[in-house]
């Protein structure tokens, strides 16, 4: 029975941080058609459309509903973090470009379906939001735990991406991940290793262009550890000494 509510309780939650995320985008939209109102000399009501504003943000619960069934059935049992949270949302931000890359993968006859779920955020970049989610529903490789943050970095990225060919000079950008989303999909997913307790913050690979920089945040998020042998430096013998022995006052 618990269980079942715990369901429940996902499916809410990802339905309201899909309905979350569309709303974010019909904002956009919004300051959009004022502008553009303006720029053609009319009222913002004449190009207003509550209907389609309507459809945008059911499009954008039901894109919620969608990524929590993904997550429910990857075999996720606990509550949702905010990690998951932020994914949800960014899927109801990307709305019908989600929901039908969804149909495609799930819905369609086995011999069309799809690789990847993907969204397009910009001409040219498909960064996958079903990717970000493959750390839950897909088993890692029979290797050993990476030992290095740069290990970590190509196992996170080859598991988004397992078709590419890694150095430290491949751009961020020619894998896809050229804007503040896609980026910060592939933060979440670096995070979702748990790897040494190494934790980044939303928006830490914003600067980064190369899998190098990508590396580098990782290394100085390392938690800084201090050696469990390590004492506080002796006094000197001498110190000590003249504080014991104080020299006699002089007449």
């Amino acid at each position: 029975m618990e269980s079942a509510v715990q369901m429940l309780v996902t499916l809410v939650l990802g339905a309201l941080m899909g309905f979350l995320g569309q709303g974010a985008r019909a904002v956009v939209g919004l300051k959009t058609m004022s502008d553009d109102a303006k720029s053609q000399g009319v009222s913002s009501s004449d190009l207003f459309q509550a209907a389609r504003l309507v459809v945008s943000m059911i499009v954008g619960l039901l894109v919620g509903l969608a990524a929590a069934l993904i997550y429910l059935a990857s075999g996720s049992t606990g509550a949702p973090d905010w990690h998951v949270l932020l994914g949800f949302a960014a899927a109801g931000y990307a709305g019908a470009d989600f929901l039908e890359a969804f149909i495609g993968k799930y819905l369609a006859p086995s011999g069309q379906q799809q690789k990847t779920i993907a969204f397009q955020t910009a001409p040219g970049a498909t960064p996958t939001l079903m990717s970000a989610l493959a750390p839950m529903s897909t088993p890692t490789p029979s290797t050993a735990t990476p030992s290095t943050p740069k290990q970590l970095v190509y196992s996170v990225i080859l598991q988004l991406e397992p078709n590419e060919q890694l150095t430290d000079a491949t751009t961020l950008q020619s894998l896809g991940y050229d804007d503040f989303e896609s980026k910060d999909i592939l933060r979440w997913a670096i995070d979702k290793r748990q790897w040494r307790g190494v934790v980044l913050p939303v928006g830490a690979l914003t600067n980064c262009t190369k899998v190098s920089d990508v590396t580098q945040v990782v290394t100085n998020a390392l938690p800084k550890v201090t050696p469990p042998n390590a004492q506080p430096k002796a006094a000197s013998p001498n110190a000590s000494q003249q504080k014991a022995d104080p020299s006699p006052a002089t007449s």
